[in-house]
């Protein structure tokens, strides 16, 4: 069985799209489901999805329902144990889903992993690497203990 889900909500991502799904085909660890739902983008990215052929790619159309019924309907299409969340506009290291299983197998209670993200300016400059959450690792674990999400900005 698979282990990863790479789910991939897409809403009007080109030319983003083309270089993202690259960066996640290419990644060192190959034994992953990439779930792409698009989300009633307007713009066309027929051509391109047409040109996918991998047979990782499972490629899902519906009618626009916002991100968040994109990302419950990711939840229920997945089929592996875990689901990795990728924007459509963002870009992976190749070793991503790697650091990610080695994670996995280290510790294996885990319920969730979070990571830092770098960030760059069109032109190629990076602006640095940042927590994607303004919260401490304690404070993290303990909203989600708790079942409560959201986070205060």
């Amino acid at each position: 069985m698979t282990l990863l889900t790479i789910g991939l909500p897409v809403h009007n991502a080109m030319p983003f799209l083309p270089r993202v799904v690259d960066s996640l085909l290419s990644q060192t660890y190959k034994d992953f489901e990439l779930l792409i739902i698009d989300d009633g983008s307007t713009v066309n990215s027929n051509d391109y999805r047409k040109s996918l052929k991998d047979p990782r790619l499972r490629l899902l159309r519906q009618k626009n329902g916002g991100l968040s019924a994109t990302l419950n309907r990711m939840l229920n299409e997945a089929t592996s144990p875990w689901l990795v969340r990728h924007d459509a506009d963002d870009f992976a290291f190749p070793k991503r889903l790697e650091l990610i299983v080695d994670h996995l197998t280290r510790f294996p209670a885990a319920g969730m992993f979070y990571s830092h993200a770098r960030y760059w300016t069109q032109e190629g400059r990076c602006l640095g690497t940042f927590r994607t959450t303004p919260a401490t690792a304690g404070e993290e674990g303990k909203t989600t203990q708790a079942g409560n999400a959201q986070a205060s900005w």
